[in-house]
């Protein structure tokens, strides 16, 4: 923490400032992380769809042969 934003914390007006800067930094970086997760997940369900139509090709390719 810096000496600046140690006295920020100091004085009661700019306190409720950088409490709520940080709280809003927070908020950005929590929603942030939140929605990579949610491509991560998109991006293995959809590897998992392909894997699976993969596997009943080769399946039905060996059964019929």
């Amino acid at each position: 923490m810096t000496p600046l934003q140690c006295s920020a914390l100091i004085d009661e007006a700019s306190k409720e400032d950088f409490v709520e800067e940080i709280k809003e930094e927070y908020d950005e970086v929590r929603d942030e992380h939140y929605d990579s997760l949610k491509v991560q997940k998109y991006s293995l369900n959809m590897f998992n769809i392909l894997l699976h139509f993969c596997q009943a090709i080769i399946y039905s390719a060996t059964k019929v042969g």
